[in-house]
């Protein structure tokens, strides 16, 4: 299937999949308020989770930006594989396929400006559902194994990718460089988790803003009927932490 993805200087048509979570509403409310943060224009961006591609995609075409786009989910991989070919945006958009665990081990040396994320963002899944997908490629998907990974996804050991993105970013943002996190409550409890997290791994939240959007834009259409609150967080490591020991960070 095709859905647009709106932003302001361009619509474009992704190729997408009913068991690819194409949360492109959180992506238009991210490009809508980018150019309003209090950001440096960034050169390498790594996207966490990429999807289809819309926010690697708006970064490679609109901006020329180096991107490497991350994605565990193969049939969100092939979708985005599809749109860089369509775009000739493969030059650009380095597409890798697997565990960002994976990645973060592999990728010594490497060093963005930009760290950007649609995360799943649980705050109350169970220890139980944890063990079950432990160990998991999800290289066959259906629909639970989709709504596992999409929206609950867990270390073993209790971490989340959130903590995944804060702690890569100790050892592998420049300095000056961003974590961003788009997120809706829909997904998650309330704000306060994100900010936890961050304040957790010494970041500190430099532009925080909140929309309403539709649950149609998220996936979401005739489970909610109310408008959801989203929300763009910006943040910039405190200063003193900056190269501190990775081995007190490490993924």
């Amino acid at each position: 299937m095709i859905s647009d993805f709106r932003t302001r200087y361009r619509t474009y048509q992704l190729k997408a999949d009913p068991l690819c979570c194409n949360k492109f509403g959180l992506a238009e409310l991210f490009t809508d308020c980018y150019e309003g943060l209090s950001l440096p224009r960034p050169l390498d961006v790594l996207d966490v989770g990429c999807g289809a591609g819309p926010l690697g995609i708006y970064f490679a075409e609109q901006f020329q930006c180096s991107v490497v786009g991350v994605e565990l989910n193969p049939r969100a991989c092939a979708c985005c594989a599809e749109n860089l070919s369509a775009l000739a945006l493969e030059d650009r958009f380095r597409l890798v396929r697997g565990d960002f665990q994976q990645f973060a081990a592999d990728s010594n040396g490497m060093m963005f400006d930009l760290i950007v994320s649609v995360p799943p963002v649980d705050t109350s899944v169970s220890p139980e559902i944890v063990q079950r997908y432990a160990g998991r490629d999800f290289r066959v998907m259906d629909p639970q194994s989709f709504s596992y990974l999409t929206n609950s996804w867990h270390r073993e050991d209790g971490a989340d990718l959130m903590d995944l993105i804060f702690q890569y970013g100790r050892t592998h943002l420049r300095e000056n460089g961003r974590i961003i996190i788009v997120f809706c409550l829909i997904d998650c409890e309330a704000s306060a988790y994100i900010l936890q997290k961050a304040k957790q791994y010494h970041y500190i939240c430099t532009d925080q803003i909140e929309q309403t959007i539709t649950p149609e834009s998220v996936g979401a259409g005739g489970k909610v009927t109310n408008g959801i609150q989203a929300f763009v967080m910006s943040f910039c490591m405190e200063k003193e932490a900056y190269y501190g020991d990775p081995s007190s960070t490490g993924i």
